[in-house]
């Protein structure tokens, strides 16, 4: 679970969008740096390296670890999922990070009634039970603890 939440790091849209060679159109790079950037300078020291990710998740017990993926996959985003184990970034603010692509397109083309609405309301239910599992990890750490 580790290695494949790790390599989430190369292909997460907030990660890799201050890298690109090629400029965003105006309004879609103001949507990533309202939702992404506070994100990204929250979880660099984590979210930097495959190996510094490694790290993070081998101190994690396996109850975390599963709500860290449940983040991640949902999301599409280590960067996300990190910052509410870390932080305790907010359900809506991870959602917003995660579909700054989507709401921009919707924003011209509008949303899937069916669809659209049935991702999100997936993606809620994921992080909301992920981010309720790190709060009371946070409220009561020594429940918490990594097994030998």
């Amino acid at each position: 679970l580790e290695a494949a939440l790790g390599r989430y790091r190369r292909t997460d849209a907030l990660l890799a969008c201050p890298e690109l060679s090629f400029p965003l159109p105006d309004r879609l790079a103001a949507l990533y740096a309202a939702r992404a950037d506070p994100i990204l300078a929250r979880v660099a020291p984590w979210t930097s390296s495959e190996r510094a990710a490694a790290a993070l998740m081998a101190e994690l017990d396996p109850l975390r670890l599963v709500a860290l993926d449940w983040a991640v996959s949902s999301t599409k985003s280590l960067a996300a999922g990190v910052d509410m184990l870390l932080h305790g970034l907010a359900v809506d603010d991870a959602m917003a990070a995660a579909r700054v692509e989507e709401d921009y397109q919707a924003a011209d083309w509008g949303e899937v009634e069916g669809a659209h609405d049935l991702d999100k309301a997936a993606m809620r239910l994921s992080l909301a039970s992920a981010g309720w599992i790190f709060a009371l990890a946070r409220a009561q750490p020594e429940a918490f603890t990594r097994a030998s």
